[in-house]
């Protein structure tokens, strides 16, 4: 925006303006040694309109505009002031070869421009010169894992949790089969027993806990080494195996039953997949976060 100052002190000599004809206070007009009573016969504004238009090819209403739409600012810096050398204008800066109009500039923008030239690169270097002077103090930190604690306590959570699983298929499995001589429950005492769970068994007839035992396998394994966490049951006991599928009164074996008091199939295989599944499905990873330390980093 262009304003003029247009008060007039007591006394003062008006003079008109050969361009735009008004008649204006002395101190609008440029002073000049050979010009009418020391001022020259344009007022400043309509010099500067000239000069916009003979140097840069602009109008004031595109001077003005150019300004309006930087914000009344510089192109730079974002001041409001042109600065003490500028006379109350902003600097038009341009481009030297072209001539190319770029935008506005306070006048102490326009300067350090100039001293450098246009040129990018020495500006791009400057830039980093000043920004390599400035010292900066500070600590950073990055976060570490400490990875033997995590495994060694989360290897202690996975085999509580395998043992609980366990817990929870044996009683779901042993709750199909009947105690009656003993020996289809005793071929869980081998799996009970890796996890100190308590597998009392009374026969009702003729006990054969041991042909059970003898008859059957079943192991824990928690290797923190490989991730496992796992449980394995096996059995040989002809009669357990014949009611796991069939209904021993239904179809029977002469050689193996008389009539069963709890009729197959037992489906207990079935059942504590039930039961495990169930258990697994609510088992999570242990959180990391007590795990995580942070780390000064040297800079």
């Amino acid at each position: 925006m262009i304003s003029s100052d247009m008060s007039l002190t007591v006394g003062e000599t008006l003079h008109r303006c050969k361009v735009c004809g008004a008649q204006k206070p002395a101190h609008e007009f440029h002073k000049a040694q050979l010009g009418r009573k020391g001022r020259g016969p344009w007022c400043k504004a309509c010099c500067r309109d000239y000069q916009l238009r003979k140097k840069f090819g602009l109008s004031r209403v595109d001077y003005d505009k150019m300004l309006r739409q930087q914000g009344g600012r510089c192109a730079i810096c974002g001041s409001l002031d042109p600065g003490t050398n500028a006379k109350g204008w902003f600097c038009i800066d341009h481009d030297h070869k072209t001539g190319a109009v770029r935008g506005l500039l306070c006048n102490r923008c326009n300067t350090g421009l100039g001293a450098f030239k246009d040129d990018p690169q020495a500006l791009l270097r400057a830039a980093v010169y000043v920004k390599g002077a400035m010292k900066f103090n500070g600590q950073f930190s990055i976060p570490r894992i400490d990875v033997a604690a995590y495994r060694s306590a989360l290897d202690q959570h996975m085999s509580d949790m395998i043992a609980q699983a366990l817990m929870a298929w044996l009683e779901a499995v042993l709750a199909e089969i009947p105690v009656w001589s003993g020996a289809s429950r005793a071929t869980f005492v081998k799996l009970a027993d890796s996890i100190s769970y308590s597998l009392p068994i009374t026969p009702t007839v003729m006990d054969r806990t041991w042909k059970g035992e003898a008859q059957s396998d079943g192991s824990l394994t928690a290797n923190k080494d490989t991730g496992e966490y796992s449980f394995t049951y096996g059995t040989t006991l002809p009669w357990l195996i014949w009611n796991e599928y069939h209904n021993a009164n239904v179809e029977p074996d002469p050689t193996l039953f008389g009539r069963l008091i709890k009729e197959g199939p037992y489906n207990f295989q079935a059942v504590g997949a039930r039961a495990f599944l169930a258990f697994a499905d609510k088992v999570d990873l242990l959180p990391v976060a007590p795990y995580v330390k942070a780390e000064r980093v040297k800079t």
